[in-house]
């Protein structure tokens, strides 16, 4: 048997997984790797330290509970077959009786097997177009073209998860529950600030024009200042400083390129049509492409720039792509 899954967790409350850690480290095969990987979700967010607090002041007083003439009775009932493992000592009863009621309703769940009910809301947006939306909490989500999340009912925190392409929020202001945005393995936290998180097959970008956040991602939690902007790579991440701006610009429509490859320009395009930028030679997808270029009709005004500096030639035009080629 091994640990919770961590990525099911960034979907759950803080407290149920902590009632999953509390039972799964009391279990007669609990292993070093499993403590290990519970002192890291603890660690990870301060709602999970808490959370986990919680399981723990309940664990002080199962010596106690030892006597109680419910959790005897319980015992009582309950006869071990003859094979050793069906047989449960005092303590796993105990040990279930202080998670109830520690976490309540969620640990309910989780002993009989199921995670808690979560009212989630799926949001998408379609390829070209961008979504302005108000949450339950007050805060403004902002998705960019074609993109997909995930948003939690709020509770003792704000959850998002992003599924696909990029996202602005606008936090509003609430100290006591955190706003936790998760894309891949990787989690954005805030209480009120203004950031875009964006998912890539290979990581993540996360810019901060206000406020502050935490990001934790599998190899480090940093926290991030105004005018950040964090991208996560293959594992590795990179801080560019006062690019916030720069890199926040598509939601009034812009796109800035500095010195991109063109391969990476073209790409950025096409999630904004339907007709998408085919670069047909290796060499010409690596030259940089620098400036500035509009959502709505980017991929024209990309081909005319490339055409007239005699960069690159349409090589054929259907219906669906346009293929460049070197002059």
């Amino acid at each position: 048997m091994s640990g919770p899954d961590l990525s099911d967790d960034l979907r759950r409350d803080a407290g149920g997984t902590a009632a999953r850690w509390y039972a799964r480290l009391r279990a007669d095969d609990a292993t070093d790797a499993d403590r290990l990987a519970m002192r890291r979700w603890r660690v990870a967010d301060p709602a999970n330290a808490r959370a986990w607090d919680a399981v723990s002041q309940a664990d002080s007083r199962l010596n106690a509970m030892r006597d109680d003439p419910a959790i005897r009775a319980m015992r009582d009932r309950v006869r071990p077959r003859a094979d050793a493992t069906s047989a449960r000592p005092w303590r796993s009863y105990a040990a279930a009786a202080a998670i109830m009621l520690t976490v309540g309703t969620s640990a309910t769940w989780l002993i009989a097997g199921r995670a808690p009910p979560v009212r989630e809301e799926r949001i998408a947006s379609a390829t070209g177009q961008m979504r302005h939306l108000r949450l339950a909490d007050g805060s403004v989500m902002t998705l960019d073209t074609a993109s997909t999340a995930m948003v939690q009912a709020p509770g003792d925190e704000r959850r998002v998860t992003l599924q696909r392409g990029r996202a602005l929020f606008a936090v509003a202001k609430d100290a006591a529950h955190p706003f936790i945005v998760t894309a891949g393995d990787n989690t954005v936290t805030a209480v009120g600030t203004e950031f875009s998180v964006e998912l890539a097959p290979d990581g993540m970008t996360v810019a901060l024009i206000e406020g502050s956040v935490r990001v934790a991602s599998p190899d480090a939690t940093r926290l991030l200042s105004p005018g950040d902007v964090l991208t996560i790579a293959n594992g590795r991440g990179t801080v560019r400083a006062g690019a916030a701006t720069i890199d926040t610009e598509w939601r009034n429509g812009t796109l800035t390129f500095d010195a991109m490859p063109l391969g990476e320009v073209a790409a950025q395009l096409n999630r904004y049509a339907t007709r998408q930028i085919v670069i047909g030679d290796p060499a010409l997808a690596r030259r940089p492409f620098s400036g500035v270029l509009l959502t709505r009709d980017g991929a024209d005004a990309l081909v005319a720039a490339l055409d007239a500096y005699g960069t690159a030639r349409v090589a054929r035009t259907t219906r669906d792509q346009i293929v460049l080629m070197p002059q």
